[in-house]
């Protein structure tokens, strides 16, 4: 046990007066946490610009439904309500009409998009409105080569579907004065659960949950095992090389024995993350 104790706090000391574990101790906060404050600063530099984008309707009687649906979603969501600046693109909707050969008409409206005059461009199959067993022919294509994370695809998702509902409720005979009341959603919101005061016997209301709450704990710990795998890596692989090239492996092994040596390195390498650990824990709470 000596013996492993030994190697452990050589292997330890060798490690943390290291420049790459000092060094790496301030850089991984800085990697990390940068990218973090990056990805909220450019998420708040909004693209305002206007974006064309056709509807190629094959059932003939929803593009105008679905147009106006997203026109009166993008006129809501424009503007931010609290400062009142623009917080997203001005969409502008155009009904392609209908006609020819489908696969020209995909072709044609494709190279619209790669010449920059449209961003993107729907196409609203045939059995939409009326879905049956085909999956080609009832579902609502997107097409756009906008890369990385697309929002306006999750965005058109309720205007799309609220447009095709209208549709269906005017074939049905439905007064229009009453979709706003038939299509009107009510937010599903995330509440904890009551409780009761253990020394006042009062029963506690729940409270309104944030989904940050169930993401930020998780996330932190993920990033944390990141820093420190990242932080306690490279200086133990630095101290396995140096001491290979100096031979310090060879002449361990005369004193100990094979399992007492390596046993030892694996307490250096736990020691090496539990400092890191502590260093972040503490660092992070004296920083909230």
């Amino acid at each position: 046990m000596r013996r492993i104790l030994l190697v452990a706090r050589r292997d330890y000391l060798a490690s943390v007066r290291t420049k790459a574990f000092l060094i790496g101790l301030v850089v991984a906060p800085l990697l990390f946490g940068g990218s973090a404050i990056g990805m909220a600063l450019f998420r708040d530099k909004a693209d305002t610009k206007e974006k064309k984008i056709a509807i190629l309707d094959r059932t003939g009687l929803a593009a105008a439904a679905i147009i106006q649906a997203a026109r009166e979603k993008n006129d809501k969501d424009l503007f931010d309500k609290v400062t009142g600046i623009q917080a997203m693109a001005r969409y502008v909707f155009e009904n392609s009409i209908e006609g020819g050969d489908p696969e020209a008409r995909r072709l044609a409206l494709s190279g619209q998009v790669r010449r920059g005059e449209l961003f993107a461009f729907l196409e609203i199959g045939p059995e939409a409105l009326h879905p049956g067993k085909d999956e080609d022919a009832k579902r609502v294509g997107y097409y756009t080569n906008a890369g990385g994370i697309d929002e306006m695809r999750r965005w058109l998702q309720d205007p799309v579907n609220e447009g095709l509902r209208k549709v269906r409720l005017s074939q049905l005979g439905v007064d229009p004065s009453h979709f706003a009341d038939l299509l009107a959603a009510v937010p599903l919101e995330r509440m904890s659960l009551v409780a009761r005061d253990e020394k006042t016997g009062q029963v506690q209301a729940a409270r309104k949950k944030s989904d940050l709450e169930g993401f930020v704990v998780p996330f932190a710990l993920v990033l944390l095992l990141g820093m420190v795998v990242m932080v306690g890596s490279a200086p133990m692989l630095t101290a396995v090389t140096e001491d290979k090239t100096n031979r310090v492996v060879e002449m361990l092994l005369g004193v100990a024995a094979p399992f007492e040596l390596m046993t030892g390195k694996v307490l250096a390498a736990i020691g090496l993350s539990l400092t890191s650990s502590a260093f972040y824990v503490v660092g992070g709470t004296l920083t909230l």
